[in-house]
């Protein structure tokens, strides 16, 4: 009932007075069928009034739906132009998108440097897309020089946000020393992390580690205990 009510609030503030945040959630609802009956088409006209109104969000939403086929049919140039207008608006999901359309479009010619400047336009915004992103190119010089410590930077930064698979793989270059000197404090901590957010990979890892960690111990105790029983023999 209540979610009902809200649904309908929301209804009105968009149909009359063409609210762009109603707009905008009310087509999230549709799109997921959170609260009402999955519906594509009717996201897809929300996005698109909203878009129209040159609000980013709506922007950057329909980009979304005319890359992935929502409601309408695919066409990649049409959510380039928008994900570009909408990146040229400060809108950052937009910009990690169309650096990524730029990486990985079908229909759009690769540009390192344009996918670069939006990937890091993304990234200082705080998204941890783009920041992981940023990292990994960085990490494995995918069309650029690598540079592990620009790597380690972007890592960070969206590892800080919670983001798993960026403290999984940070914690793997303190583990292995990629460039780098090894740290295993670092290492354990980031493995302890993402363990804690549901990396299946992360908690194997941290529990070979503390596992070699014991029978290493273990081994020691007992060389240093079998010294002392062969001086008493």
């Amino acid at each position: 009932m209540i979610m009902e009510w809200v649904l309908k609030r929301m209804l009105k503030q968009a149909a009359i007075n063409g609210n762009l945040i109603a707009m905008h959630n009310l087509g999230h609802y549709y799109i997921n069928g959170f609260g009402v009956n999955k519906d594509e088409k009717k996201a897809f006209g929300l996005f698109e009034q909203s878009a129209n109104k040159e609000n980013s969000d709506g922007m950057s939403m329909l980009a979304y739906c005319f890359k992935n086929g929502i409601g309408t049919t695919i066409d990649e140039e049409k959510a380039f132009e928008l994900y570009k207008k909408a990146s040229y608006l400060g809108n950052q999901t937009a910009q990690n998108n169309l650096a990524d359309l730029y990486e990985n479009g079908t229909e759009i010619n690769r540009d390192m440097e344009k996918e670069i400047y939006w990937y890091e336009r993304s990234a200082e915004q705080e998204d941890p897309i783009a920041q992981f992103n940023l990292a990994l190119i960085y990490q494995n010089g995918n069309g650029i020089d690598k540079d592990i410590y620009k790597a380690i930077y972007w890592y960070e930064k969206c590892a800080e946000q919670g983001y798993q698979e960026a403290q999984y793989n940070l914690a793997e270059i303190y583990f292995n020393g990629d460039e780098i000197d090894i740290n295993f404090d670092k290492s354990i901590y980031w493995y302890k992390k993402s363990a804690e957010r549901g990396n299946e990979v992360a908690q194997r890892q941290l529990y070979d580690i503390l596992f070699s960690s014991l029978l290493y111990l273990i081994n020691i105790f007992f060389k240093k205990h079998m010294n002392i029983f062969l001086c008493y023999r």
